[in-house]
C-alpha cells in the first residue's frame, strides 16, 4: 500500500468533512507509518472534528506514553500542536483546570512565545485556526513551504524530520496565539475575567496581532477601558512597513470605542471604503459603519446600513444587536415581530434570537414580557451584553429599581470595560434620590469612558439637583461639545433643554432663551419647553411675551404650573404694581 497516497486521502477526507472516512484510513496510516507524529496528529484532528473529544484525548495520551516508553522524550513539550489539541479536547469537556495545566506544561506559566517567534511575527498574516496546521508533509504543508522558499529559507521537515516542525517560528507563533486564546477561555469560564483579559491581550501583542479571535473577545465582551484600548492599538505590531497593516489596524480601531473620536473614525471608515483598500462592500466594514452611525444617534441611516448587511447575508449575527436597537429607537414594531420569529426558528439556541423577541415587546411597551425574553437570552449566553442591558431596562420601565439595579450590577461585573451598566446604576440611584451613590457610579462610568456625552449629561443633572448650577452648565456644555452637530439631532434635545434650565438658574436669561429656542427647533411640540421659556421671559420682565408662550404650552398640554404662572402674568399685566416674587 502506498503510504503517501493514503496520507493524501486522509487529508482530502478531512478537507471534505468526511470524518468517518478520515478516521478509518487515518488509523491504517498510523499502523503503516509506525505511529509517526504527523499521522497520529491528523487522526486525532479527525476525532476532534467529528466531536469525539474524549477519543482524541485518549489517543494523544497513548501516543505520548508510547514515545516516553521508547525514550524519545515528551512530545508535548516539543510539539505545541499536540498540547494545544489535547487542551482543546479538555476544553470541550469543560475540564478547565486540566486544560490550563496541559497548556502550561513545560512552560513558565504559559506566558508567551519565544523571542525568536516574537521577532518574526511581523511577517505573519494568516488565519489562526487553519484545519491543517503543518501536520501533513504533502497535503498540509505546501503553503508553508512556498512561503519559506519565497524568503530563501530551507523548509522545516526536509532532510528526514517526521515531526510537526516545532522549531519553525511561523507555526510556533500561530500555536502560541491560539494557546493564549484558549487560556483566556478557561479563565472566562472560571469567572476570572481579569486573567482572561491578560491572555487575550497577550495573544495579540506578544504572539500574533492577526489573531482576530482574541480581538473580538476583548472588544465584543467589553473587557477594556478606553485607555486600555488605546494602549492595545498602539502596541500592535502589524508589519515593518507602516502601510502593510494599516487597513487592519484602522478596522480594529473602528470596532473599538468611538467616544471622542468621531472625526477620526469617520476618516478611517472613509479610507477603508475608498479605492485604495476597496472594502466598501465588506460586511465587517459596513457593520462598523452601522455601529458608528448608531453611536452618533443617526438611527435612520444606521438602520439603512444594517438592512443592507442583512440583505447580503441574512445570517450575519454580528450586526443584529445594532439593527435591533435601531428598530426599537425608530418604533419599527412589524420589522421586530417578523425578525424575532425568523431568528427563533433558525437560531433557537442563540441569545440574539430571544433578544430580538424582547426588543419587540419592549417596543410595544409590554415590559413584563420583554423582561422574560431578555432573561432567557442571558441564560443562553451570559456574555451577551445587550441582553443584560435590555433586562435592566425592562425592570426600570416598570419602576422596579431593585431588580433593574441587580441586572445592571451583573452586567458591570461581567463587562468590566463597559460603562453603560454603571451609568444606568447611577440613573437609578438618582431617581431614588440617593445622590452620593449616583455620583459614585457616574464617576466610575466616566473613568471607563471619559468622553461619553451621556455620562456628562447625567453629571450635569446631578449637579443641577444639588443646586450647583454653574457646574451643571459646565457639564452640559462639555457634553454638547463632544457631539459633532448636536443642534440637528433630536436625541440631544434633552441636553440642550437641560443647559437652558441651568443657564436660567444662573440668571443668564438671554443665553437660556437661545438654548430653549434651539430645543424647540429640534422638538417643536414640547409643552414643557414653551412653559420654561415663558417663565424665563417673565423673570426678564417681559410678561406679554411670556403670556404668548404660556398659551402655546397650554395648547399642547394642560399643566398646573403653567396655568398658575399664566394667571400671575395676566394679573401683573392688568395691575403693573403687582411685583413678581
Amino acid at each position: 500500500m502506498e503510504l503517501e497516497g493514503l496520507r493524501k486521502l486522509v487529508a482530502d477526507c478531512v478537507e471534505k468533512h468526511c470524518y468517518r472516512s478520515a478516521i478509518f484510513f487515518g488509523d491504517k496510516v498510523c499502523l503503516l507509518s509506525g505511529e509517526e507524529d504527523r499521522d497520529v496528529y491528523q487522526l486525532c484532528q479527525a476525532y476532534f472534528y467529528s466531536g469525539q473529544h474524549g477519543r482524541a484525548l485518549n489517543r494523544l495520551n497513548r501516543h505520548r506514553e508510547r514515545r516516553d516508553g521508547e525514550g524519545r522524550g515528551a512530545d508535548w513539550e516539543g510539539h505545541k500542536s499536540f498540547r494545544y489539541l489535547a487542551a482543546r479536547c479538555l476544553a470541550e469537556s469543560q475540564e478547565w483546570e486540566r486544560c490550563l495545566q496541559t497548556l502550561d506544561e513545560g512552560e513558565d506559566g504559559g506566558e508567551g512565545s519565544s523571542d525568536g517567534a516574537a521577532a518574526s511575527r511581523r511577517d505573519v498574516a494568516v488565519s489562526l485556526f487553519s484545519k491543517r496546521m503543518d501536520t501533513s508533509e504533502e497535503e498540509g504543508e505546501p503553503g508553508l513551504r512556498r512561503s519559506q522558499r519565497r524568503r530563501g529559507q530551507r523548509p522545516k521537515g526536509d532532510g528526514g524530520s517526521n515531526g510537526v516542525a516545532p522549531g519553525h517560528n511561523k507555526s510556533e507563533l500561530e500555536i502560541e496565539s491560539a494557546m493564549n486564546v484558549l487560556r483566556a477561555r478557561c479563565y472566562e469560564s472560571m469567572d476570572n475575567r481579569e486573567r482572561a483579559k491578560q491572555h487575550y491581550v497577550r495573544a495579540l501583542e506578544a504572539s500574533d496581532p492577526f489573531c482576530y479571535e482574541a480581538f473580538e473577545a476583548l472588544i465584543g465582551n467589553h473587557m477594556l477601558t478606553a485607555r486600555e484600548e488605546r494602549d492595545l492599538f498602539d502596541n500592535l505590531d502589524l508589519g515593518r512597513d507602516a502601510q502593510h497593516g494599516w487597513w487592519l489596524k484602522a478596522l480594529y480601531e473602528c470596532k473599538g470605542k468611538k467616544y471622542g473620536k468621531v472625526e477620526e473614525v469617520q476618516g478611517k471608515l472613509g479610507a477603508l471604503e475608498g479605492e485604495e483598500f476597496g472594502l466598501s462592500s465588506s460586511l465587517d466594514v459596513l457593520t462598523c459603519k452601522a455601529e458608528f452611525l448608531y453611536h452618533c444617534c443617526e438611527y435612520r441611516r444606521c438602520y439603512e446600513v444594517t438592512q443592507r448587511v442583512l440583505q447580503e447575508d441574512p445570517h450575519h449575527l454580528d450586526v443584529l444587536p445594532c439593527h435591533l436597537a435601531c428598530a426599537v429607537e425608530l418604533g419599527r414594531k412589524n420589522d421586530l415581530f417578523l425578525l424575532g420569529h425568523q431568528l427563533v426558528e433558525e437560531h433557537p439556541a442563540r441569545a440574539v434570537s430571544w433578544f430580538a423577541v424582547g426588543c419587540y415587546y419592549l417596543c410595544i411597551s409590554q415590559h413584563d414580557s420583554a423582561e422574560r425574553y431578555f432573561q432567557k437570552a442571558t441564560g443562553l449566553e451570559k456574555d451577551f451584553a445587550p441582553a443584560w442591558m435590555g433586562y435592566g431596562h425592562a425592570f426600570a420601565y416598570q419602576d422596579e429599581s431593585d431588580q433593574a439595579m441587580a441586572a445592571y450590577r451583573t452586567a458591570a461585573r461581567l463587562f468590566i470595560g463597559l460603562h453603560l451598566p454603571l451609568l444606568c446604576l447611577g440613573i437609578e440611584y438618582m431617581r431614588t434620590n440617593s445622590l452620593p451613590l449616583a455620583e459614585e457610579f457616574f464617576t466610575k462610568a466616566r473613568a471607563i469612558s471619559p468622553e461619553d456625552p451621556f455620562v456628562l449629561n447625567e453629571l450635569g443633572v446631578l449637579a443641577f439637583q444639588r443646586k450647583q448650577y454653574s457646574l451643571a452648565v459646565k457639564q452640559f456644555k462639555k457634553a454638547l461639545s463632544l457631539i459633532p452637530d448636536p443642534y440637528s439631532n433630536t436625541t440631544w434635545e434633552p441636553t440642550v433643554n437641560n443647559l437652558a434650565h441651568a443657564l436660567r438658574k444662573t440668571s443668564r436669561f438671554q443665553d437660556a432663551i437661545e438654548m430653549y429656542t434651539r430645543a424647540l427647533a429640534l422638538t417643536p411640540k414640547q409643552a414643557n419647553t414653551y412653559s420654561a421659556m415663558a417663565f424665563t421671559y417673565q423673570l426678564m420682565g417681559q410678561p406679554h411675551r411670556a403670556i404668548e408662550l404660556y398659551h402655546k404650552s397650554l395648547g399642547i398640554e394642560d399643566d398646573a404650573f403653567t396655568s398658575d404662572m399664566l394667571f400671575l402674568c395676566l394679573k401683573e399685566v392688568s395691575n403693573p404694581s403687582v411685583l413678581m416674587l
